[in-house]
């Protein structure tokens, strides 16, 4: 762990503080027999004691941070209030660091550090744990910095202490936090791909009970034209015809909704197939607009297409996929829109694109909007019995696929959906 600058600028002023002192005051032979109170010490088995001067001593006491200066044998020579405020009271002038150290091993490496990194002469700092108040294990870094005794030629050692016991704490906090959110991830993970399985495994019993259908339904649907002409069933049975002709419609919305069904399942699998060329998307409208207008009017609903660029929106895309995308828009509109009331597409040129808009009667509230493109999300917006749900996600994969965007807004009484597709060559500068 790195000192931070406030500590390491403290412990650089303090070194060249006491330096100043000692060149300015040196020690007299009554400031060599004084200790921190001023007092005269007693003996010591540690052996003499360096002489250091009063003003060295007031120095240290205005540090600011816990310090204090030990000789080159890890023995203290003076304790500032601070350092003494955080060590055990074992921590004073001619005690040996080590002995605060807890344990025989951590004494001896703690000395071994010490030895070998004063005899190099530079500053240097150390991570250790050293006896607090209580006799509690305290987490500091040791910031060591040479400082030489003016007039005597003995070297002491500057040490700030800094306590790392919240910095650790916190730092171990941090560690079980981080532990609890790999852990949280990992589950979120495996949920997730669990509900891809799910997923993926719907999606394939749709697309296999949908191809299992197609051939049955084919021969239906053959049947059923062959049953609705006049040679089987004449002029005159009413009832019969209507009954083949709604067994007939049916036969047909099942066979778009096993479609949509395989769409959507070829969409979420990519395997979705195209045929890209350069489209003229007035040309689609068109298509659109001619074959929903019976539609329009049977209901009694008014379509109209648009007036403008009626050639020159060009984009790279398939044809096919692109009416279905608008057969798609339109119908709903359609649906959603009364009796007399209008749907209108319109076509427009916007910053290298081209956008197509879908506009019926309605309101789209922000509750609808959200997950509107999700499949099986059913609405019944604007009076019309919503369908199974597909059909818009058909249509933003279609668009998806075409490297557009599709988007639904609702303002001023209106529905719009905007199909926002790029221009391909030289249509997207002019």
């Amino acid at each position: 762990m790195n000192l931070g600058s406030t500590e390491r600028g403290a412990g650089t002023a303090a070194t060249a503080a006491l330096s100043e002192a000692h060149a300015t005051s040196s020690p007299t032979p009554a400031d060599a027999s004084k200790d921190l109170d001023g007092k005269s010490p007693s003996a010591s088995p540690a052996g003499p004691r360096i002489a250091l001067s009063e003003r060295v001593i007031a120095h240290i006491q205005d540090i600011g941070l816990p310090a204090l200066l030990s000789d080159s044998d890890c023995r203290i020579v003076a304790i500032n209030r601070q350092a003494a405020a955080l060590l055990d009271q074992k921590a004073e002038p001619g005690a040996a660091l080590p002995a605060l150290a807890q344990g025989a091993g951590a004494a001896s490496d703690l000395m071994s550090v010490w030895q070998a990194r004063c005899s190099l002469g530079a500053g240097w700092s150390h991570e250790c744990k050293l006896l607090g108040k209580l006799e509690a294990l305290v987490d500091l870094q040791l910031v060591v910095m040479p400082v030489s005794v003016a007039g005597t030629g003995d070297q002491v050692w500057l040490v700030v202490l800094q306590d790392l016991t919240e910095t650790l704490f916190h730092a171990r906090e941090l560690e079980i936090y981080a532990t609890e959110l790999s852990q949280l991830y990992q589950k979120n993970k495996q949920d997730l791909q669990k509900l891809e399985e799910a997923q993926r495994s719907r999606e394939q019993f749709f697309s296999l009970v949908t191809h299992e259908l197609k051939t049955p339904l084919t021969s239906l649907k053959a049947a059923l034209e062959i049953l609705c002409t006049p040679e089987v069933i004449p002029t005159g049975f009413e009832n019969a015809w209507r009954l083949a002709d709604t067994m007939k419609r049916s036969a047909f919305r099942l066979e778009r909704l096993m479609n949509d069904v395989l769409d959507v399942a070829a969409a979420r699998s990519g395997g979705m197939d195209f045929s890209f060329e350069a489209v003229d998307l007035c040309d689609v409208i068109d298509t659109v607009v001619s074959e929903m207008t019976p539609v329009a009017n049977e209901k009694g609903v008014l379509l109209t297409g648009p007036e403008k660029y009626k050639s020159g929106l060009v984009v790279r895309g398939d044809d096919v996929r692109l009416q279905q995308v608008f057969l798609n828009l339109t119908s709903n509109a359609i649906k959603a829109t009364p009796p007399d009331g209008t749907v209108r597409i319109r076509a427009a040129r916007s910053a290298g694109a081209a956008r197509v808009s879908v506009t019926n009667p309605g309101e789209l509230p922000e509750h609808v909007r959200n997950g509107l493109f999700e499949p099986f999300r059913k609405s019944s917006v604007g009076g019309y019995k919503a369908g199974a749900g597909l059909g818009l996600t058909v249509v933003q994969a279609l668009v998806n696929a075409h490297n557009g965007a599709v988007e639904a807004t609702s303002r001023r009484k209106q529905v719009v959906f905007t199909v926002i597709i790029p221009l391909w060559g030289k249509a997207s500068s002019q």
